[in-house]
């Protein structure tokens, strides 16, 4: 079942006899407001999921370049890199290890949930199906009831008349029962989006928050073994090179061209 059709059921019933124009207009917004969380909530858990695999990705790709530079004859006689490396490849095992915990918590926290959320529009979808059902059935009843009325008033057509009533009333009483109860499921639903997913941004925010700075405070440990202990200075034609370019740079701010 999709939201277009269950949309395309409820417009379609918007000129009923027992509701006002405005009635089934503000029940067609809510639905599509439903139709917009259920959405945003599909494309929340989607990147969730990506979330954890492109970290996966980030991961291995550093492993290829370990491997490779680790394979180069001029980083196997530099002992200071070669000790760079070493540690590198400790961090990503280390990284390996907090992308795991990362992953399961973040399945807990926000995956799961924001699934639990989705689960829960099928069953207001097959709802809103009912109510509609039981609109056309109301409608239905007191369309007959206008007709007979407008007939002789016989001693049969005043019998038929109040089975026909009997039959409206009792229709109406079981759209109106579920009608009320669908509405403020809806609106619940929709009300409560922010307070039911903040909880678990929070915790994702958390978890990226961990990761992403060990992370730094590793590669800030990484990168002391990379830095060369005597910079090599330009030559003096680097210089003057770099001096006009620097000139160039300020000359061309200046331009009013």
């Amino acid at each position: 079942m999709n939201w277009e059709r269950v949309l395309k059921e409820t417009q379609a019933i918007k000129a009923s006899s027992v509701l006002s124009t405005g009635e089934s207009r503000d029940f067609l917004f809510r639905a599509r407001k439903l139709e917009e969380l259920e959405n945003i909530s599909q494309m929340l858990h989607k990147d969730s999921k990506a979330l954890a695999e492109r970290d996966a990705e980030v991961l291995k790709a550093q492993k290829k370049l370990v491997h490779d530079l680790d394979a180069r004859p001029p980083i196997q006689e530099d002992k200071t890199l070669t000790e760079g490396l070493r540690e590198w490849k400790e961090h990503i095992k280390q990284q390996e290890d907090l992308l795991a915990t990362t992953a399961s918590d973040m399945n807990k926290v926000m995956v799961e949930p924001v699934k639990k959320l989705i689960n829960v529009f099928p069953a207001i979808q097959t709802a809103i199906r009912k109510r509609n059902h039981l609109l056309n059935e109301y409608d239905k009843c007191q369309q007959k009831v206008d007709k007979q009325k407008k007939k002789e008033r016989t001693g049969p057509n005043l019998v038929k008349l109040d089975t026909l009533q009997k039959a409206l009333n009792n229709a109406k009483e079981e759209f109106e029962s579920e009608n009320t109860i669908l509405c403020k499921k809806m609106s619940d639903l929709y009300e409560q989006r922010t307070q039911y997913i903040l909880p678990s941004v929070h915790a994702l925010i958390n978890l990226q928050t961990r990761q992403l700075g060990e992370t730094y405070r590793a590669c800030v440990e990484i990168e002391k073994h990379f830095k060369s202990p005597n910079p090599i200075n330009p030559n003096p034609t680097d210089r003057h090179t770099l001096t006009d370019k620097n000139r160039f740079q300020e000359f061309k701010a200046l331009s009013i061209v």
